[in-house]
């Protein structure tokens, strides 16, 4: 092998290193490996420039010692030495960009087609990764889903706690804690659940994100591979400019030629012979260069395999981490799903025992609770005699001293019967006073203490704002003093009308269900609150403490409505379950059940004499059924078209009102069933309507956000309130008909004045205002 062809085998090499050299920078993000062969070849790149400068001088030396010059051939002469220098610079212009263009012409087409089997490869190894991606991200999907059922398992058995704490402060201190400890222990392993869900979330984000970075790395490649592509055309382009101007040059050259031929036949033998062995000679270089270029090809096709093998290599490894990532998640899922529904049945017998150790705590307190009430008649009876016989022993001695219980009770007597205060003014109300109702029970012996405390007035209207959801039901005590509320949230408030202080009630919802309260009643003693609620319960409670007296499980479903006899001794309940059911408040028994409505029962009210019950119902029925209790037998009104979602029965008994989705209300005799009147005005449903006390004003509540009062007589509409932002769910006077409360879906209660015009009909209409400052 000659020096020249060793010294172009070394530039082919060092050409295909920047070659191998850029592929591994690009691959590994290392420089380095670009940087020292690009060095090697500006290197020899200089090296052979000083080699072609020193033939070209040699050339011309051996070409003027080969040039004789002849008198005779002067001028032919200096035109062949013209040529002949012309013809050695185009030849020697020819050969490299023929050389040039031949080198870049395979490298393109090779670089080219391996270029479109990987970019082909890549772009199914990026489907792939799409397809993986997805399934992360469902993954990670059925990992939230579990985490947010397994706190809502947490915030229920964070209620049933609270309602268990409130159950059992009288019960033994030994037990509590031995079942606290258990569910501590029940949170203990949810909270390490928790923990490892998210561990789990923090190494798939880790995962994404490594998996994110392989594809922006992708994407990089990509671009780069399209800016080549862009550059490998412009090269097609110059090559096509090249060979066109190659063209051109050649075309002179063969005119030259012509001409040398014409001029001197010797001159272009001998020229055509230098030519042949010119040609001759770039010929062989020029094979010896296609054969070197073809050995480097086939160098870069073997490196670039070797390349494609490493990366496909590499993506066989991250197919393999992936599908051992898929298969890990999909055990550990499983697996947490396992533990999980073992962690919720156990807490579910858990808390099955905790509702037994409620339900026992519940029937001792009430058994507490008569004993209570026994021995406290028996004192009272005690005291009573005593009274008796120091009376006697006193008259006797002719020492009377009145003793200090009959005092105690003539000043009650007193208290109770005095007589109706004056009038008040327009905007005033008179309320006895009593004691505050905070947010802690209160005693029996506190609210005796007061109830002979002087006369108080407050200004009206008020805004009570103390509920979180819907006001769906509210009812007065009969002295006028309380207010009670039942709203959506499961709770119930007593209300102070004095200084507007309140007592929250809290017990619905023992079940995972809804304890929304959609009906609050008082007896008519008014020493106790019945309540119906989602729940499917009826319970009842004592006023001053607060606590459940007793709970009703019946019902297989909602409760809407509940309603005193006027005797206090039965509670009647309507249902979704279509039923109307009659409880015992002494015993707590079920008496009877009322069959006959097809949907759900609505609502409910009994005469005054508390013979008759009148229930409504909605959906398919849409009917009134009017019930004669001692004769066991009912009467069907099906006259609304939509929904009857509201009763009253007039004071003096005759009369019934109803309200319905019709958007109409509607008064019939409660004798014989047939329609009096029907009242129009209301611009939506109609939720909600109440008889004054003197009956002659009626109260609705509606959908279209107003509350109206009608003359029962000539059903009249004598005033419309305007104050609430949302639906009105229920109306309801007090004793005296001066004050109207009515609870809305703004979460709100509004006590209106309307006395002046349940005492004197129509009257004169006062400045209302539509919303009142209340307790926020």
């Amino acid at each position: 092998m000659t020096k020249r062809n060793t010294l172009e085998f070394i530039e082919y090499l060092l050409l295909g290193l920047c070659i191998w050299g850029a592929f591994a920078a690009f691959i590994s993000q290392e420089y380095s490996y670009a940087i020292f062969p690009l060095t090697l070849a500006i290197g020899l790149n200089l090296a052979n420039q000083q080699r072609l400068r020193f033939l070209q001088r040699r050339q011309q030396n051996s070409i003027g010692e080969l040039v004789q010059p002849n008198p005779q051939l002067s001028l032919t002469q200096q035109q062949v030495e013209q040529l002949r220098d012309l013809q050695k610079q185009n030849i020697e212009t020819i050969n490299s960009r023929l050389g040039q263009l031949e080198t870049l012409h395979f490298e393109i087409s090779q670089t080219v087609s391996n270029q479109q089997k990987t970019v082909n490869a890549i772009n199914q190894r990026l489907a792939q990764i799409d397809n993986i991606a997805q399934q992360l991200s469902a993954t990670q999907q059925l990992l939230e889903e579990l985490r947010q059922s397994q706190q809502q398992n947490i915030n229920a058995i964070n209620q049933r706690l609270t309602h268990l704490d409130s159950l059992t402060k009288q019960a033994n201190p030994s037990t509590i804690n031995q079942r606290l400890t258990q569910i501590d222990n029940i949170a203990q392993q949810l909270n390490a659940t928790q923990q490892y869900l998210e561990q789990l979330r923090q190494n798939q984000v880790q995962n994404v994100n490594i998996i994110n970075q392989r594809l922006t790395q992708i994407d990089s490649f990509t671009q780069q591979l399209n800016s080549t592509k862009q550059q490998v055309e412009k090269l097609q382009r110059d090559q096509q400019q090249n060979v066109d101007a190659i063209n051109q040059k050649l075309l002179q050259i063969d005119t030259l030629t012509q001409q040398i031929n014409a001029n001197s036949s010797k001159q272009a033998e001998q020229y055509q012979t230098n030519q042949q062995l010119n040609i001759t000679a770039l010929v062989n270089g020029f094979n010896q260069q296609l054969s070197a270029t073809q050995q480097r090809i086939e160098e870069l096709q073997k490196n670039q395999q070797q390349n494609t093998e490493i990366i496909n290599q590499k993506l066989s490894a991250l197919d393999i981490f992936t599908t051992q990532l898929s298969s890990t998640f999909g055990t550990q899922i499983e697996q947490l799903q396992t533990n999980q529904q073992v962690n919720i049945n156990a807490i579910n017998q858990r808390l099955g025992q905790i509702d037994n150790i409620a339900q026992n705590f519940n029937l001792i307190r009430s058994s507490i609770q008569e004993l209570q009430q026994n021995q406290q008649q028996a004192i009272q009876k005690t005291q009573e005699d005593i009274s008796q016989i120091k009376s006697e022993i006193a008259r006797l001695s002719g020492r009377f001293e009145p003793p200090a219980t009959v005092e105690i009770s003539q000043k009650q007597e007193r208290t109770t019967s005095v007589a109706s205060p004056p009038q008040p003014s327009t905007n005033e109300v008179v309320i006895p006073t009593q004691t505050p109702i905070n947010n802690q029970p209160s005693t029996a012996n506190q609210a005796q203490s007061t109830s002979s405390q002087p006369i108080t007035t407050y200004q009206l209207p008020t805004t009570l704002k103390q509920h979180s959801d819907f006001v769906l039901s509210v009812a007065f005590s009969p002295d006028g003093n309380l207010l009670a509320s039942g709203s959506y949230d499961e709770t119930i408030n007593i209300w102070n009308l004095v200084n507007q202080q309140y007592n929250t009630i809290t017990g619905h919802k023992e079940a995972l269900s809804s304890g929304g309260v959609n009906s609050v009643v008082f007896s008519p003693n008014g020493q106790i609150l019945a309540s119906g609620s989602d729940d499917a319960t009826v319970k009842l409670w004592n006023v001053q403490t607060g606590e459940a007296i007793s709970t009703f499980n019946g019902h297989d479903d909602r409760v809407y409505c509940v309603a005193f006899s006027p005797d206090g001794q039965i509670i009647a309940s309507g249902s979704k379950d279509q039923t109307v059911k009659l409880w015992s408040v002494d015993t707590g028994r079920e008496i009877d059940v009322l069959k006959a409505h097809s949907d759900d029962v609505l609502c409910l009210a009994f005469s005054p004499n508390g013979k008759v019950l009148a229930s409504g119902a909605g959906g398919y029925d849409n009917t009134i059924k009017i019930w004669h209790l001692e004769q066991h037998k009912f009467l069907t009104i099906a006259r609304h078209t939509d929904d009857v979602s509201a009763l009253a029965c007039s004071p003096d008994g005759r009369t019934l009102a109803s309200g319905s989705w019709d958007k109409t209300i509607k008064l019939w005799n409660l004798e014989n069933g047939r329609e009096i009147s029907t009242f129009t005005g209301h611009e939506d449903r109609v939720y909600t309507v109440a008889f004054s006390p003197n009956g002659r004003v009626l109260a609705s509540g509606s959908r279209d956000k107003t509350v109206k009062l009608w003359q029962v007589d000539t059903g009249k509409e004598l005033r419309t309130y305007t104050g609430h932002e949302d639906r009105v769910f229920s109306v309801a006077f007090s004793p005296d008909g001066k004050i109207l409360a009515t609870g809305s879906a703004d979460r709100t209660i509004m006590l209106l004045p309307v006395g002046d015009i349940v005492n004197n009909g129509a009257g004169k209409r006062p400045q209302i205002p539509t919303r009142g400052r209340g307790n926020d």
